[in-house]
């Protein structure tokens, strides 16, 4: 075997070599790809469950004005209680 030989042996075996890389570097990109799209479309689905229905402005109204309503009846009673000043055996609740 003359070096022209062996230099296209060589050459013919890092070609080999380098194109089997090449192509399991490809399939690993397609198979990241596709559980990338995967993830994506689960990760879409969970979103939909969880905001699958909104509070409408309405709605938000009406419990806000309830809270407050009722945050205006605890700083009144807490005011009521405070403005009698009982005393310590004395309790403040209702």
């Amino acid at each position: 075997m003359d070096a022209h030989q062996m230099m296209t042996t060589l050459l013919t075996l890092v070609a080999f070599l380098g194109g089997w890389v090449m192509h399991s570097f490809r399939a690993q990109l397609n198979d990241n790809r596709n559980d990338i799209k995967e993830t994506s479309d689960r990760v879409h689905a969970v979103e939909v469950l969880v905001a699958g229905k909104y509070v409408t402005r309405e709605e938000l109204a009406v419990h806000t004005e309830t809270v407050l309503n009722k945050l205006d009846t605890i700083q009144g009673d807490i005011r009521s209680c405070m403005l009698h000043k009982r005393r310590k055996d004395d309790s403040c609740e209702g």
